[in-house]
C-alpha cells in the first residue's frame, strides 16, 4: 500500500473573530429577499462591530515572537477548533470553505506566513499558512497513528449499532398494545 498526497492542498490555522449571530441571520434574510443594498449596510455594521477587537488581535499576532497557537486558543471563536487543532486542509478548489477564506490561504506566500484581516461571511479571519502539502508518497511512520486511530474509530462505529441491537434483543422485551407500547 502506498499513501500519496495529491497536489493542490495547504494546511492552515486561523483566528476567527465572529460577529453576532443576529447579524448573520439578518444578512441571510435580506439576501434571500434580494435586498442587496440593505444586506451590504448590515454587513458593514457587522464588521464595524468587531473591527476594534480584530485589529487588536492582529496587532498581537504580528508582534515579534508572537505565539500564533496560543493566540488562536485565546481569541478564536471558531467552533471547529477543537475538532481541527492542527488546522484545516484547504484545497485550491475547495468548496467547503468560504471562497474568501480559501483564496486568502492560497495567497499566502510561504509556510509560516500570516494574513491580514480577511473578511468572510462569518467575520474576520487571521490566517497562518502552516504547511504546503507536497505532492508525492507519504512515509508510513508519519501517518501510522492517524491511520490506526481512523481505523479504530471506523471499526467501533461499524460494530456499535450491532452490539446495541443485540444487547437490546437479549435484555429487553417490547410489548405492543393497540393504545401504547411498553419496554420491559
Amino acid at each position: 500500500v502506498v499513501y500519496y498526497n495529491i497536489p493542490g492542498y495547504r494546511l492552515a490555522k486561523h483566528i476567527l473573530i465572529k460577529f453576532e449571530d443576529s447579524y448573520s441571520t439578518k444578512i441571510d434574510e435580506l439576501e434571500k429577499e434580494n435586498k442587496t443594498d440593505e444586506a451590504k449596510k448590515v454587513k458593514a455594521e457587522a464588521f464595524a462591530s468587531i473591527q476594534d477587537q480584530a485589529d487588536e488581535v492582529l496587532k498581537k499576532v504580528k508582534a515579534a515572537g508572537a505565539d500564533f497557537d496560543a493566540l488562536m486558543k485565546e481569541y478564536s471563536q471558531d467552533t471547529g477548533l477543537s475538532s481541527y487543532p492542527n488546522g484545516y486542509v484547504v484545497g485550491k478548489d475547495s468548496t467547503q470553505y468560504d471562497t474568501d477564506f480559501r483564496d486568502a490561504v492560497w495567497s499566502l506566500e510561504g509556510e509560516g506566513s500570516v494574513s491580514g484581516l480577511v473578511k468572510t461571511s462569518f467575520g474576520y479571519h487571521i490566517i497562518k499558512l502552516e504547511k504546503i502539502i507536497k505532492e508525492g508518497p507519504v512515509d508510513y511512520d508519519s501517518v501510522k497513528d492517524e491511520l490506526e486511530s481512523a481505523t479504530l474509530e471506523y471499526r467501533q462505529s461499524e460494530k456499535y449499532p450491532t452490539f446495541c441491537n443485540k444487547y437490546a434483543k437479549e435484555n429487553y422485551t417490547i410489548t405492543y398494545n393497540k393504545d401504547s407500547y411498553h419496554v420491559t
